[in-house]
């Protein structure tokens, strides 16, 4: 807060007018009860008493002393003062000596009893004795009770010399009740008021070997000698009224960070610290010797305060003056600050974008001891500009700075502040965040070649540079090829000449790929692929057949053997009517797909050669055979037992006539030749084929799983007939070999039927069909009674037809 210093200096100078004494610092007392004496010392006899500090009791040849035992100036502009109370009573008969109050400059040894009333003998100083034993017969001409001030090394009241100063005889100096005292010292004079009475006013003699002294020790000492009494204080007050400075020498820090070596210092903001006495004041001075002499060259707005030479520390000095005109100075050091950073500006690299999201973090903190030694000593921020970081601007300020991201590729600068937590000061430094792009291999392909004995075959790895980078900025990125992965991984031995890699012998090489970042070799990807010299070596192609109907060869598809042939390789393939043509890659066949065969069986020679290299060739063939197929001699005949003309025959109850073997299958059933050879209109189930006629021709067209063997048609004729069933009505299973089993004549294999025998109570016995054996009287195993059994039989196919009846087993 800025003070109004003209104002001041009036008000010090209308004080420093008035006539009169001001207390104004309390540095010691003895109050309470029980009186409370921090900071004092109890001497020999001397005792707490509730509120009293019991000097003596009355008794003989006592003393007691109580001092504070922190020396302190009293004569600080020659001011100070002391109240208390006291009182000396209880005597046996004679007053005993009394008791004093001293200012001496060392620390108080050697009290004695008696005449010098316990005051520390051989000690420096002021001496105030309360006096009630006459021990100077009359010297001086006054007699005791009495107050007597003596300044120098001894106190004795029978001095001849008489250098004392004295009050009148104060009868009422020794009391029951207590008196209350006030010493006051100004400027070698001294008052001495009892309830506020002056006894004493004046100036003491000086006694010889008398020095003056700056601090000293202050106390009280009493002594009963040969007689008694109680001597005893309370309530003690000692007051200096001087300038007490909390401290005589402060310091502020500025911070010169523009480096022009100039600063303003507001030099009250340490006004605290120096002196907090709200009744003093204080004035600011460019000299310590402006300071002491109160002159009129002080500083006019000490708020507002320049040091006076660029890039020296300087300093400034505050007189404090109390209402008493006293006053100390404390000097306030102007110290220019600055902050000097370890790097001003560094290159960082950072990761490798290996998560291909396109961008780097940085934690960015991690690199502020690049810029200081201690971080915890400072506050640091970091910004995205210069001028952000000098103007503590927060749109630029970076708040995730322990995850700051950067595009991948790119470099970029933010700006470390850094601040000194103690002195404020600031510095500023850059950091140049440098990222890459972590390259991927998006693919490699193995390079193969056809290799012809003796020569040598060489390879342009770099083929491969456009399926490694895919979409990736060839600019950057840097590739190269390696036959090892150590070498790959070290980017060591790379291979020269890598549009020339050459093989010598036939077989594969392993090769690896390195693309790394142009910027940042550490950011790289490693892949392996394969370069191969390879001999032509083709699969062995199967020959080919084809059915012909007629008697033409057919036509054949020739690719049907391409990939036997390539066996997975990558070959050109062509194909010749002749070893020759193809040995010297004449006269290929055009038309593969549907190629008209020379001959029955014809050979066909395929040349496969290398896509690179034409010169390098294998030959393999195969032939093509043409198969007729037809109608068979075989034929399968059908007797259908029917009452009628017409009837629905099952067809393919003549397959087991047509003895086929496993590897042939009938493909259908046609009404004529040409529809089976062609394979049309076939009928749709064979199985209900409602036949017209007496007797018809039917065509079985026959496939053979092996495709080597041509298809067959087979003759199938079906016969109608009225033929007779006869059902017998008994047989005898007695095992004679005559008419052991019920056998119905009339059917035949053409015939399907069901044929079931029942006992009389309803239990069925026997059921069996076309496949089955006839019944021979027994069921499961155990022979019948002799008695008759009810037969139903249902006849299915050709026609459908059903006879029932009763049969008689005999034995």
């Amino acid at each position: 807060m800025k003070k109004n210093y003209f104002k001041l200096i009036f008000l010090v100078c209308f004080l420093m007018s008035i006539n009169s004494f001001a207390q104004n610092t309390l540095i010691a007392e003895i109050t309470g009860d029980p009186a409370d004496i921090t900071g004092w010392e109890l001497v020999n006899d001397a005792s707490v008493d509730g509120e009293e500090v019991v000097l003596t009791t009355n008794n003989m040849s006592q003393y007691g002393a109580i001092y504070y035992n922190e020396a302190y100036s009293l004569n600080q502009c020659a001011k100070w003062s002391v109240e208390f109370d006291f009182r000396m009573y209880d005597s046996s008969g004679e007053y005993a000596d009394g008791l004093a109050f001293w200012y001496i400059d060392t620390p108080p040894t050697n009290f004695n009893e008696g005449e010098t009333i316990g005051v520390p003998n051989g000690s420096n100083g002021l001496k105030i004795a309360f006096d009630t034993y006459d021990n100077d017969n009359n010297i001086g001409g006054t007699d005791n009770p009495e107050i007597q001030v003596g300044f120098g090394p001894d106190f004795s009241e029978a001095d001849p010399n008489n250098y004392l100063l004295r009050s009148a005889v104060i009868p009422s100096l020794r009391n029951t009740n207590y008196q209350h005292a006030e010493i006051i010292w100004e400027n070698g004079n001294i008052q001495v008021i009892i309830d506020g009475n002056i006894v004493i006013d004046g100036i003491p003699p000086t006694q010889p070997g008398a020095s003056n002294f700056q601090t000293g020790y202050f106390g009280f000492s009493a002594a009963t000698g040969a007689y008694t009494d109680k001597h005893s204080v309370k309530n003690v007050q000692v007051f200096i009224d001087a300038v007490i400075l909390n401290s005589n020498n402060e310091s502020i820090t500025r911070c010169d960070n523009n480096g022009d070596g100039f600063e303003v210092f507001d030099l009250t903001s340490v006004q605290d610290n120096i002196f907090v006495d709200a009744n003093a004041g204080a004035i600011y001075y460019p000299t310590e010797e402006d300071a002491q002499e109160g002159n009129t060259n002080y500083i006019s707005d000490p708020t507002n305060y320049t040091n006076t030479i660029a890039y020296i520390n300087d300093a400034a000095y505050i007189r404090v003056i109390n209402a008493s005109g006293c006053y100390s100075i404390a000097k306030i050091n102007l110290n220019l600050g600055t902050l000097n950073l370890l790097n001003n500006s560094i290159d960082v690299v950072g990761d490798c974008d290996n998560n291909q999201n396109g961008l780097v973090n940085f934690n960015l903190t991690d690199f502020s001891d690049s810029f200081v030694s201690t971080v915890s000593n400072y506050d640091i921020s970091f910004y995205t500009t210069l001028t952000g970081a000098e103007n503590n601007d927060s749109s630029s300020l970076i708040n995730n700075n322990t995850d700051y991201p950067v595009t991948a590729g790119t470099t970029v600068s933010v700006y470390i502040k850094v601040e000194n937590v103690t002195t404020g000061c600031s510095a500023i430094g850059e950091m140049n965040l440098q990222t890459s792009q972590s390259p991927q291999i998006i693919s490699l392909l193995d390079l193969t070649d056809c290799f012809n004995t003796g020569q040598s075959l060489a390879f342009n790895l770099t083929v491969n540079d456009v399926n490694i980078l895919g979409t990736q900025d060839p600019s950057n990125f840097n590739i190269n090829y390696y036959t090892s992965q150590t070498a790959a991984e070290n980017d060591s031995n790379a291979i020269i000449f890598d549009d020339q890699f050459t093989l010598n012998t036939p077989g594969c090489q392993t090769l690896y790929a390195r693309i790394e970042s142009s910027t940042n070799s550490s950011c790289y990807s490693v892949d392996s692929f394969q370069v191969c010299a390879n001999t032509v070596n083709l699969g062995i192609p199967i020959n080919l057949n084809e059915c012909s109907p007629n008697t033409s060869p057919m036509n054949f598809d020739l690719t049907q053997n391409e990939s036997v042939i390539l066996n997975g390789e990558n070959y050109n393939l062509s194909y010749y009517e002749s070893l020759t043509e193809a040995e010297n890659a004449q006269n290929a066949i055009t038309s593969i797909n549907n190629y008209q065969a020379l001959n029955d069986i014809q050979t066909i020679y395929v040349r496969a050669e290398s896509t690179t290299n034409g010169n390098c060739y294998a030959t393999v063939s195969f032939n093509i055979e043409t198969s007729y197929g037809g109608l068979t001699t075989e034929e399968a005949n059908l007797l259908i037992c029917s009452e009628a003309l017409t009837a629905t025959v099952n067809l393919t109850s003549a397959i087991n006539q047509l003895n086929l073997t496993a590897d042939e299958n009938i493909e259908g059933y046609y009404l004529t030749k040409i529809d089976a050879d062609n394979l049309q209109n076939p009928i749709s189930d064979a199985s209900v084929f409602k036949n017209t006629n007496a007797k018809e021709e039917f065509f079985v067209r026959v496939e053979n799983s092996d495709t080597s063997i041509c298809y067959a048609i087979y003759r199938l004729t079906i016969t109608l007939e009225n033929c007779d069933i006869f059902i017998p009505d008994g047989f005898s299973p007695n095992a004679d070999g005559v008419n052991d089993q019920f056998e119905i004549t009339g059917l035949d294999n053409s015939n399907s039927y069901d044929l079931k025998i029942y006992q009389r109570n309803g239990r069925k016995i026997y059921e069996g069909n076309s496949n089955s054996e006839p019944w021979n009287g027994k069921f499961e195993g155990y022979n019948l009674p002799v008695g008759t059994y009810f037969y139903v039989l249902e006849i299915k196919t050709p026609i459908s037809k059903k006879y029932e009846g009763w049969v008689y087993l005999n034995k």
